[in-house]
């Protein structure tokens, strides 16, 4: 869901002069779940 969000806000037109490698990093979690488990996902960003 927090990779969709960067795509769908298109976050990374901020960057659109950068001429490097760019990764997009979305960590998720249930703040209602006690043991706070989450998740994480890395997407290279196609220019």
């Amino acid at each position: 869901m927090a990779i969709q969000q960067i795509k769908d806000r298109h976050y990374t037109q901020a960057l659109e002069g950068y001429t490097g490698e760019i990764m997009a990093v979305g960590i998720n979690y249930d703040r209602d779940d006690a043991n706070k488990h989450h998740g994480c996902v890395i997407e290279r960003v196609v220019k």
